[in-house]
């Protein structure tokens, strides 16, 4: 059954008037994630600049509208009954990088909807360290900061100096690394504190480095991740989180006997049993039921209930 559209009449005109173009209706979201799957939104809306994502999150809150965002869409499940709202992104104005010289290094200042591997390169190609941490990771940097994004090499927390974000109420604000709540694969705002809508800009520290080390550094950190992880196909990442104890959720997913088992157009990698792939044809309904059927054999043979790391819109 379809979800009832959160649209009305009035709505629809009121954003097509405030963002033109920027402003398409009844967009399926298969189109903007990596994973292929998803229905429509009822309205996907790009905001080029402050001033207009600041209207936009006002105006959703003025008129009722159920407002979720999107980064890369790499990190992102959509059902099949899409998205009963208005889901936006950001445009151009927060896509610029630069990097700023400091009395101690230098600082990476990235726009929120500017692609994590273009800003690794930048620094790499500019010889500052700091940015190896999320050599691999796909997705904007936004996502990144959103989700403390890593790998083996360090996290976002490790590296980041502060962000911007707009509040519910349309405000932007500046946070420190120190003035917010890292953890595993998230953050999240200090107890009594009221959060952000979106997160608009993001500043890494960064040190003197030696563009050919990094260059060769990168180029085998990025060799191994094509060895163990199933890139060419399409995937939102990790699946799961690795639980707090003991084996890592990959492990426990192929030792439960569930690597390369599918369930319609979806599959469970049999180069890497964490991540799922659309073979092609697979619905939001697929992928939904082969996660529940690898939580339920994990839970069955170890105790253990996996936690999705990847976000499952409208959930």
């Amino acid at each position: 059954m379809s979800p009832k559209r959160a649209i009305s009449p009035d709505a629809a005109r009121w954003l097509t008037a405030r963002f033109g173009e920027g402003a398409r209706f009844s967009e399926p979201l298969a189109l903007h994630t990596s994973l292929s799957v998803g229905g429509p939104a009822d309205a996907l809306v790009t905001a080029q600049d402050a001033a207009a994502l600041s209207d936009l999150i006002t105006g959703c809150a003025m008129r009722n509208l159920p407002l979720a965002f999107l980064g890369g869409g790499t990190n992102l499940l959509v059902p099949d009954e899409g998205f009963p709202g208005v889901v936006a992104r950001l445009g151009k104005g927060f896509s610029g990088i630069r990097i700023q010289r400091t009395p101690a290094g230098a600082l990476l200042d990235a726009g929120a909807a500017a692609p994590l591997p273009r800003a690794v390169a930048r620094a790499q190609e500019k010889g500052w360290a700091g940015m190896l941490f999320a050599v691999g990771i796909p997705g904007t940097v936004g996502g990144a900061v959103a989700g403390n994004a890593g790998t083996r090499e360090g996290w976002v927390s490790d590296a980041i100096a502060d962000f911007d974000c707009v509040g519910p109420g349309g405000e932007t604000r500046r946070l420190g690394r120190e003035e917010v709540r890292w953890s595993y694969r998230s953050l999240s705002p200090m107890g009594g504190e009221p959060g952000w809508k979106v997160i608009t800009r993001a500043r890494f520290f960064l040190a003197p480095g030696d563009p050919e080390a990094l260059k060769e550094q990168a180029g085998r950190m990025l060799a191994q991740r094509r060895q163990s992880q199933p890139l060419s196909q399409k995937s939102a990442g990790c699946f799961f989180k690795n639980p707090e104890k003991g084996p890592a959720a990959g492990a426990l997913i192929e030792r439960a006997g569930m690597k390369g088992q599918t369930l319609g157009g979806a599959m469970v990698s049999d180069i890497h049993a964490n991540f799922i792939v659309n073979r092609g044809n697979a619905s939001g309904s697929d992928i939904l039921g082969l996660i529940a059927r690898v939580r339920d054999r994990v839970e069955k043979e170890f105790g253990i209930q996996l936690e999705s790391e990847v976000k499952i819109l409208g959930a």
